[in-house]
């Protein structure tokens, strides 16, 4: 969840890299863009924080996780699920996003 709260372009950047191999042919470069504009549609305007909720679940190379967008009185605003898919190397090969709004 760190990435998707994370300021600075430079740094989401290089985390992004770390992060994932490929995302369903979209890419690194998919994947900055989508954390700078959930960072500036959400927390930079709104408040908004992203956090993990505590229901990870591994199954093969299949995690899947919820998490929440949560403003400033604690309030949730968004509820996602996502389900990744690993590559041999532990990385994140494919991310698929499921989004309720609140």
């Amino acid at each position: 969840m760190v990435l998707w709260n994370e300021p600075d372009a430079d740094r989401r950047r290089r985390m992004s890299a770390e992060l994932a191999a490929t995302l369903e042919a979209r890419g690194h470069s998919a994947l900055r863009a989508r954390a700078t504009t959930s960072y500036e549609h959400g927390v930079g305007s709104e408040g908004l924080s992203f956090r993990a909720r505590d229901d990870a679940h591994r199954l093969g190379d299949v995690v899947k996780f919820h998490w929440e967008a949560v403003a400033d009185d604690s309030s949730t605003a968004t509820v996602g699920l996502n389900v990744l898919v690993l590559a041999a190397d532990g990385r994140v090969q494919r991310n698929y996003t499921f989004v309720d709004f609140a």
